[in-house]
């Protein structure tokens, strides 16, 4: 039995659940309905090793992977392999049906935004290309006004008959 000031050390290697957790069947169910390679694994090591639940996702394509040699030739299987990194899709503190929501609203392709990808690319460069031009004009503004007396000087000229590309060959007008 515990008593006040006994340190009860993480359990998520000896407990596999939380009370707050749903029928974890029953959600598995609605998250294969959803996507039938998506799971729920529970990792120990995580939460300072108290433990969570992690949804994931199973590979769509099998990879070679290397078993040894024989013969002096590599031998190598088709296997289904995880990464890690691609796998993961979202971690639980507990389980609730909440999280198939929030897998839905992360889904690139059921949202559409990856199958508008390129469309957005393009939108999104236009929009740069057109703020790049504006920021052009302003500074081209802002130059012009820093240089009123030249700019008027160098107009009073034309208009007395001096040849504008004469600025060009070095001609001083002054």
């Amino acid at each position: 039995m515990l008593k006040p000031g006994d340190y009860l050390a993480p359990t998520g290697k000896l407990i596999k659940c939380r009370t707050l957790d749903c029928d974890k069947g029953a959600l598995e169910r609605s998250l294969k309905f959803y996507d039938p390679q998506l799971y729920l694994k529970w990792n120990e090591k995580k939460r300072g090793g108290w433990g969570l639940w992690e949804v994931r996702r199973r590979p769509n394509e099998m990879s070679l992977v290397y078993q040894g040699e024989l013969n002096d030739k590599p031998l190598f299987t088709m296997e289904y392999q995880e990464i890690d990194l691609v796998a993961h899709v979202l971690d639980l503190p507990y389980l609730h049906h909440d999280a198939l929501g929030k897998i839905k609203s992360m889904d690139t392709w059921s949202n559409g935004s990856a199958k508008n990808f390129n469309r957005d690319l393009e939108y999104a460069e236009a929009k740069h290309r057109e703020a790049a031009k504006q920021k052009n004009k302003e500074e081209l503004r802002y130059n012009l006004k820093q240089h009123k007396r030249e700019w008027r000087e160098f107009a009073d000229l034309v208009s007395q008959g001096v040849n504008p590309g004469a600025v060009l060959n070095g001609f001083r007008f002054k």
